[in-house]
């Protein structure tokens, strides 16, 4: 199993602010406060369930577990993803306890796109515009045919996009300007579309720098994250916790895609079965406004502790 950490959960007040909950109105059904929905109720989820386990048919009685939990994964796990490698090597399925969904209930995540960052700069030369227009070499030129070109790799239908999301370079409208960068987001469903998409945009930039006579552009960044993946494996996956958790009172279908990534990906890219999403039902994501419904807490704990069950030692 996988989760990731959070920072502080307080039940019975409807907003929260950094330092502390700000006054609001009473509602016992919700559990509020940072890193409540992301990810504090996951491992609530987790610690009541192995301690039922343990209370009743004992651990040694199921197959053995392996709980992981980071810290940065918010920020895509940098440090965490190899230790969850090395955590979970071996491992014949990983559940990982991100929040679970309201629509539909308690979906079961399958697929999460992958994501990666990339920095593009672009060097030339800057000259009086007025002046010496013809000496410069205009890197705002090269970046934003650069931009153009990879923009156009975005397949929606494959799920593959990419967002120059920020452009800066630059000294004044007087003079040509000799340094550039852009921001990039990548995201993407595949292992092969990923490295096929990291290629293109290494291509785009040589192809972007030449039509702009002494200019360059060097790319830095790449993948992030793999995707999660839908596998035979965890489908099978998939369909036993479903059961699991409908003898328990909760939603078992599976969710669509999602955009983001978790270290669902990081259990996926190492070939291990992987589903997500199982913790309690939440709203809210990364805002101040983050809950979770506290009465999916137990029945959560009890899908996983039967489908923990059905697996013996």
């Amino acid at each position: 199993m996988a989760c990731d950490g959070g920072n502080h959960l307080t039940k019975g007040k409807a907003g929260w602010q950094p330092g502390g909950l700000v006054e609001g109105e009473e509602l016992e059904h919700i559990g509020v406060g940072p890193g409540g929905l992301d990810m504090k109720g996951g491992l609530v989820v987790v610690a009541f369930a192995v301690r039922a386990l343990a209370e009743t048919v004992g651990l040694e009685a199921v197959a053995p577990l392996r709980i992981a939990i980071v810290a940065d994964e918010e920020v895509g796990s940098p440090e965490g993803q190899g230790a969850i490698g090395e955590w979970i090597a071996g491992a014949g399925a990983a559940l990982v306890f991100e929040a679970g969904r309201t629509d539909p209930p308690d979906a079961i995540i399958t697929r999460r796109k992958g994501v990666g960052g990339m920095t593009a700069r672009t060097s030339g030369r800057a000259a009086h515009a007025g002046n010496n227009h013809k000496d410069g070499v205009n890197t705002l030129w090269a970046i934003a045919r650069f931009t153009d070109r990879i923009q156009q790799l975005s397949d929606y239908d494959r799920g593959v996009t990419v967002n120059v999301g920020k452009i800066a370079g630059g000294q004044g409208k007087n003079t040509v300007p000799d340094e550039a960068e852009a921001a990039i987001d990548i995201r993407f469903c595949t292992r092969a579309d990923a490295d096929a998409l990291v290629a293109a945009i290494h291509r785009a930039a040589d192809e972007a720098a030449a039509s702009v006579p002494g200019s360059s552009i060097t790319i830095e960044g790449g993948i992030a994250r793999l995707p999660l993946e839908r596998t035979e494996a965890s489908g099978e996956l998939m369909r036993a916790y479903a059961a699991c958790a409908r003898a328990s009172g909760l939603g078992g279908d599976e969710a669509p895609l999602i955009g983001g990534a978790s270290d669902a990906s990081t259990s996926s890219a190492m070939g291990i079965a992987s589903i997500d999403g199982l913790g309690p039902r939440s709203a809210g994501f990364h805002t101040k406004q983050e809950w979770i419904e506290v009465a999916t807490l137990v029945p959560k704990a009890q899908a996983l502790t039967r489908v923990l069950a059905s697996r013996p030692a």
